[in-house]
């Protein structure tokens, strides 16, 4: 586990390997959180598309009402 010394050339951990077990570690704590968070994040975009077309739809309503009441 020297990969920071074989590509880079330097040794900031004086050759032991601690950084590079520490960058592994922290890779897989965030890809176990991204993972842990993803079913929060995917229902919450359906709850945010179903309210921006909410939205949409009654904005449209409200604009197709007053098209209909300036006509006459």
């Amino acid at each position: 586990m020297d990969f920071i010394e074989k590509y880079f050339g330097i040794s900031p951990d004086g050759g032991d390997g601690a950084l590079e077990v520490m960058l592994l570690v922290l890779l897989v704590l965030v890809v176990v959180a991204i993972g842990m968070h993803l079913p929060y994040w995917r229902e919450n975009q359906k709850k945010t598309i179903t309210s921006e077309r909410d939205v949409i739809k009654d904005w449209s309503v409200k604009v197709s009402a007053n098209y209909r009441n300036r006509q006459h």
